[in-house]
């Protein structure tokens, strides 16, 4: 009687669980769909960097792709991992929605600040977080590691904000120049910076899972 009645407990616990889990699921989905409202059809198009906010050997960077995503207030810290499972570098993470282009909602998750093991203060991306303190009018020092509130203040929620992802390491006048912050952008991706490559270009159909690098806002 005891073994049936614990089976039974367990069960109605489980159901309880998954309850609970997809009402969660539904607020968020709705929250979620209600922040793109303001987010235009067409979310992916091609840019050109000029001039380029880091250092580079061209005055103009072409050939590039955009996203025009809206945060959700969610930011997180997430330990970077190369492809063997081994922390290399501590990475902020801006959660953002966005539409695909048949409408379909998808979360995008941004690195916008990046530390090495070795110096967990320093920012290896400062061009991001003073770029979006450009934006948001707030006077920001990107090159030390800034805090979730602070980050919350360049990145508000619901603001759209055009992300413009690191889609290729090896162009010259990019990596050639950010020797550092590609190297870590390599190990990530492991091989596989083309999955991200396709999901951009192919307007966000279908899922990707993993962090993005950015180049610029």
């Amino acid at each position: 009687m005891f073994g049936v009645s614990r089976r039974k407990l367990i069960f109605f616990i489980l159901v309880l669980i998954i309850e609970i889990v997809l009402v969660v699921s539904g607020i968020r989905y709705r929250e979620y769909k209600s922040l793109l409202t303001a987010v235009p059809q067409n979310t992916v198009f091609e840019v050109i960097l000029k001039p380029p906010p880091f250092p580079s050997s061209s005055t103009s960077i072409g050939g590039l792709m955009a996203i025009s995503a809206v945060p959700t207030g969610k930011i997180f810290n997430q330990e970077l991992k190369n492809a063997r499972g081994e922390t290399v570098a501590q990475a902020s993470v801006l959660e953002t929605v966005t539409k695909n282009s048949n409408g379909e909602l998808r979360e995008l998750n941004f690195i916008v600040q990046l530390s090495p093991t070795s110096d967990s203060q320093r920012n290896i991306m400062p061009w991001i977080a003073e770029k979006a303190g450009m934006i948001a009018s707030v006077e920001t020092d990107g090159k030390q590691m800034l805090g979730v509130d602070d980050l919350a203040k360049l990145f508000p929620k619901g603001k759209i904000i055009l992300f413009i992802p690191l889609l290729n390491l090896d162009r010259r006048e990019i990596g050639g120049f950010l020797p550092e912050y590609i190297s870590y952008a390599r190990s990530y991706y492991d091989g596989k910076i083309q999955q991200l490559n396709d999901f951009v270009v192919g307007g966000l159909k279908g899922l990707y899972g993993q962090l993005i690098f950015l180049l610029d806002l």
